[in-house]
């Protein structure tokens, strides 16, 4: 595979690699486990945009 390859596999996975981002970012990092001040939703969408736009 390729390096286009590879890019195109790891953007079809994307949803998935966000959301086990956002977890364990959730359950390592204090200031981030407090759903009142950062919804997990928000976190998710982040790393989503975080790591589409690299």
């Amino acid at each position: 595979m390729n390096l286009s390859g590879v890019a195109s596999a790891l953007l079809e996975k994307l949803p998935e690699l966000a959301e086990k981002m956002a977890l364990r970012i959730r359950s390592e990092v204090g200031a981030y486990q407090d759903e009142a001040l950062i919804p997990l939703d928000s976190l998710r969408v982040s790393c989503f945009s975080n790591a589409h736009s690299s």
